[in-house]
Parts: structure tokens; sequence; C-alpha cells
């Protein structure tokens, strides 16, 4: 009867997952009618906006969109780019204001690009809009919503990092790490934490309530010198209230994300159940909370953040147990258990990358190779960090707090010096792409493998090979499709002229920025897995004539009027592409003008083009 009650949340986790998926399947979220339409809208700001030093971000509320006899109120949420000036600069959390803009998809369209749409349809924003022009601020309105007071808390305790002079990487690093603000972590320091296995420490989630929680229990319990005082059964059920409630006022200072709130539940539902029963199943606690998320936010289990966690904590359990036993010393001695601690280390380190590596694969198509490296070196550098953060934001009115800043930013500074040496080593990532098909054929291997090396059952032993001989299976057959390929790719992007030229497992770039066709072509590139040839620079905003599959196109980009009635016959093309560069009252006069002669064309603003050709000749 007592295994039976540690199996409902399973059960239940278990029905409500396709229950979602063809819930959503079959009711897709609707947009906005205000979508796509330009006007001057009325809006409240209901994010704390962050400053990037070019642009200004923020997210805002839709209330009303002012027209010449009418003002009609609206519903839903947009995120809105301001370019960086003294107007802008002035904005806050709560302010309503009117501005002109036409709210618009952020999606391109492009091959494989991030799927950036439904990424803020999920956490509940509409649309994008990009407000260069002037704006008015009508009036302020004091937002006092819990996540609305937590992101003030967290701008205030930022404040404090940059008046104790943290400045530059280490308060970028510190202010994610230890309050969840990634305003001030750019490209470079994301691409560099990355490739050495270290981003996970940059979004606080079950690490860093895990540093909180070991910090708080180990205070309760005298630094562990009188584990007596848990194992009383009032003193353990107060300690464990206490720490309860530390860890939701974390949870609420980092700004109540996602992420954190997932990992605050967890490990509030397993403080719980340790202290009520001891035998407490491990896996119905994390159905548990993983149950309760969904229930609250279903869409939550389409997040990649939510897959990769609860991935990594069933890789933890899977492996962990079984591997932990190999290589531990039961001497008493220094030596023994600091070797044991290194050892935990990275079994942790291997069991969570085991679970988490098939996802890894199939949204980055990138894995870092001395993550168990990494790991040794940031974990411990994160409890250092968060323990010598909390004194210099809670004694921050005392003089004290300013030796403790230099030593934290000293800190800091040795965390970023060793991720980046691990980041330079050589072959210190691998890029390899998976499908659908092919993740779950390595998530059943991974599990098999977990069950074996548990309990050692001989049939296993002819299972295991089967989905790894399906995985390369698999992979064979798609590379041989993407060896057929032959395709021309021409990228819808405004800020330069972009096309790829595949032939089978290599391409061509052509473009007229290189950097902005790197960053176009880079997710396509990695997911087919293709090799660079050559990058070939256009001249730039040129009108292009190219030959590809018997047929001529031309690129056209000219913002300026000539005679489009001739352009065919100058150019000697049969189509002509209408770039994404052209403003959209030239490109509605062109194409006014096309229609009327009636000469086929393209319009790249609708997305990404692909002319396909098993024998390409070329461009």
């Amino acid at each position: 009867m007592k295994r039976l009650r540690t199996i409902p949340f399973v059960v239940l986790l278990a029905l409500q997952i396709p229950c979602i998926v063809l819930w959503f399947h079959l009711h897709p979220p609707t947009e906005p009618d205000w979508i796509n339409q330009q006007g001057f809208y009325k809006m409240l700001i209901t994010d704390v906006p962050q400053d990037n030093g070019k642009y200004i971000n923020t997210v805002a509320r839709m209330q009303a969109i002012v027209k010449e006899d009418s003002i009609i109120r609206l519903s839903g949420k947009i995120r809105l780019t301001f370019q960086a000036d003294s107007l802008s600069r002035q904005l806050q959390q709560g302010d309503i204001i009117i501005a002109q803009l036409t709210p618009a998809h952020a999606n391109k369209h492009n091959p494989h690009e991030f799927d950036y749409d439904t990424y803020l349809k999920r956490n509940g924003i509409d649309a994008t809009a990009f407000i260069n022009k002037k704006f008015t601020i009508v009036k302020h309105q004091k937002i006092n919503t819990p996540i609305a007071i937590a992101q003030r808390i967290q701008r205030k305790l930022v404040n404090i990092f940059i008046n104790k002079d943290i400045q530059g990487e280490n308060l970028a690093i510190l202010s994610a790490l230890t309050l969840g603000d990634k305003e001030f972590l750019d490209a470079d320091i994301r691409r560099a934490y990355s490739a050495a296995g270290a981003m996970h420490i940059l979004a606080v989630s079950g690490l860093h309530v895990g540093i909180i929680y070991t910090a708080i229990f180990f205070i309760l319990t005298g630094f562990g010198l009188f584990p007596q005082m848990y194992r009383q059964k009032k003193r353990k059920i107060a300690n464990t209230l206490i720490i309860i409630i530390c860890l939701w006022i974390y949870a609420f200072i980092t700004g109540l994300s996602p992420s954190v709130l997932r990992s605050t539940l967890m490990l509030t539902i397993l403080a719980i159940g340790l202290t009520l029963d001891e035998d407490t199943n491990t896996w119905n606690i994390i159905a548990a909370s993983a149950f309760i998320i969904l229930l609250f936010d279903p869409l939550s289990l389409f997040s990649v953040s939510f897959q990769l966690s609860y991935c990594a904590v069933a890789g933890i359990i899977l492996f962990t147990p079984p591997l932990q036993k190999i290589f531990i010393l039961k001497s008493s001695r220094f030596f023994s258990r600091l070797w044991n601690g290194i050892w935990s280390l990275v079994i942790v380190s291997i069991a969570a990358q085991a679970g988490v590596f098939p996802l890894s694969l199939y949204y980055f198509h990138l894995i870092s190779n001395y993550f168990v490296l990494t790991n040794i070196v940031v974990i411990p550098a994160a409890y250092i960090i968060i323990f010598t953060a909390i004194p210099v934001l809670t004694l921050s009115s005392l003089t004290i707090s300013l030796p403790i800043a230099k030593l934290l930013n000293s800190e800091l500074t040795a965390l970023n010096f060793l991720v980046r040496s691990i980041e330079n080593l050589q072959f210190s990532t691998s890029e390899f792409s998976i499908t659908l098909p092919m993740l779950f054929s390595l998530f059943t291997f991974i599990l098999l493998l977990a069950i074996y090396i548990r309990y050692h059952k001989l049939y296993l032993t002819c299972l295991l090979p089967l989905p790894l001989i399906l995985f390369i299976s698999l992979h064979f057959a798609r590379m041989k499709q993407i060896n057929s390929e032959q395709q021309l790719i021409i990228y819808n992007s405004s800020k330069s002229n972009t096309l790829l030229l595949q032939h089978g497992n290599t391409c061509t770039i052509y473009t007229d920025s290189i950097p902005v066709a790197t960053q176009l072509t880079e997710p396509y590139i990695k997911y087919k897995m293709l090799k660079i040839t050559d990058k070939i620079e256009l001249p730039e905003k040129s009108t292009t004539r190219i030959t590809y599959s018997d047929a001529n196109y031309l690129l056209y980009s000219f913002n300026r009027k000539t005679d489009y009635d001739k352009l065919t016959d100058y150019y000697k093309c049969d189509t002509i592409i209408l770039m994404s560069s052209l403003s959209k009252w030239r490109q509605t006069e062109i194409i006014s003008a096309l229609q009327t002669n009636q000469t086929p064309y393209i319009v790249m603003r609708n997305g990404a083009h692909i002319i396909r050709n098993k024998k390409a000749n070329g461009l």
C-alpha cells in the first residue's frame, strides 16, 4: 500500500502531458487583430526597461489604438525596443506612453531560425515593435503585482553591486548568477560560457536554489556540527519551514522567473516530503512539481528550459546512485573527503549531462567536450560567489561591505579567466545535429543504459544496441538526403543581401555583409552540418543578377525611383526578387508597376525563398 501511495503523481503526469499536447494541437493560439496595423498606440510599460547601451528593451500591455475620431480599447502584450537616447532612458515600469508603431511578428521565416514568435507567445507576448521616433509619456501608474515588485527589488539589488564598483563582465556574471538579471550579458559572454559548458550557472535555477538550500540547512544545523538539531521532529519541522520561507524569498528577489519557480517548488515538495516521510519516493516528488507547474502553466511543457531542467534531474536520479559507489574512498582523512567531494561533482556532472545530452544536440546542435572539467571549477566557484555576495547585499550600508565587494570582484575575475581558458582549449566544443526520431532513439538508449547499470539484467544486453543501431541508421539516411540536396536560399533580411548556395554537404555564401550573413546562415548550416567552402562579398545594397536552375533572377534592393517597366529587359531576367532592404512604400510602388506589366516577382519580406535543383549549375 505504501508503494502505491508513491505512484499517483507519476501516473497523473504521464496522463497530463499527452492531454496538453493534444489540446494545443487542436486549439492553436489566436493572434490579436491589431498586429501589422500601423497607428498611434497607448501602452502601459509592465517590465523594468533594460538598457544594453544601444537599445532599451521592455514589455508593455496594449491599452488602446488612438484614431482621429475614436479610441479603440485593446488587449494583449507587446515587446518594445527603443533607440537608446535621453528620452527612452527616462522610461520606468508603470509609465503609460503613446507611440506611433506597427506591431509585427519577430520571425523572418528563414530556414531553421529560432522561433522567436512562439517563444514570445509562450511568455504571453503577442508581437514586437521598434520605436525610433518620439513618443509621449502620458502619465505614471504604479504597478504592484508580485512580479513587478520582484523586478523592482531585483533592480535595487543590482544597483548595490554597481555602487560597490563591480562593473563590466564581472557585473554581468554576478547579476545573472545571483539575481537572475541577464540585462548585462552580451553575446561574447554567452558564447564563452556556452562553449565551456558553464551557461547553466548564468541562469538562476536548480543549482542556485540548491546552494541557498544547502547554506540555510548548514546554518540551521550548526554548520553540520550538530546534526541532532535537525533530527528532532519538532525542530525538523521548524527548520523545514524556515528553509521553505527563505527559498521563496530568494525566488521572489530573483524576479520569480519560471526556472526559479520550478526549482523552488521542487525543493519545497522535497523538503516537505522528507520531513513528513523519510521514505518519500524521489520520482514522485519530481513528478508532483512538474504536474503542479503544468497545471497552472501548460505552455511550460514546450519550454526548452523546462525540458532541460527535468531531464537533468532525471539523469542525476538515474545515474548518480550506481556511479557514486565507484572510486569512493571510505577513509575519514582529509584527502579521502576531498577526493570524494570532487568525485561527487564529476558524477553529478556526467549524470546531468547524460540527461540533457540528447536535447542539447536537438535544440542547440552543440555540446561542450570539457563539461566535467568546467563543472569541477564553476560549481564550487558559484558557491563561493553566492556566499560572498550575500554579505555585500545585506551589509551594503556598512563600511565592511567594501572589502568584501573587492574580494567578490576578484572571485568573478578568476571565474571569467578560468571559463575563458577552458573555452580556448582545443576541441572545446563539438557540433552535431539530430532529428526528432534520432532524439527519441537516444533517450531510449540512455534509459536502457541506466536500467542496465542499476539492475544488470541479461536481456538488456540484447536490447541496448537496438536504439543505437536505429540512431546510426537514421543518421546515415539523413546524410544521404543532405548530400543529394542542391539548392539556392535567398534570405529575408533588411540588413543585407544574403544568399546560400548548397551543393550537398558544402555551401557557398554570397553577401554584402559577412557579419550579418554569418548570423543569418548559422542555424541552417549547423542543422544540416554543412561545410562552408567560401564567402563571396557582393556590392553593398546593389542590384544583382543571378542565374540558377536555368533561370535568371534579379535581386532588387535600390530604394530610388527608376523605370520599373524595363527592368526585365535591361537585366535580361525572368523574375524580379524584391529584397527586404526596400522600404515598404517603395516596394508597394514597384509591385504595382510589375503587376501592371505582368512581370513575375517574389517579395522577400514574406520569408526566405528557396530555389531547388537536383542538378545545380552554380551562380
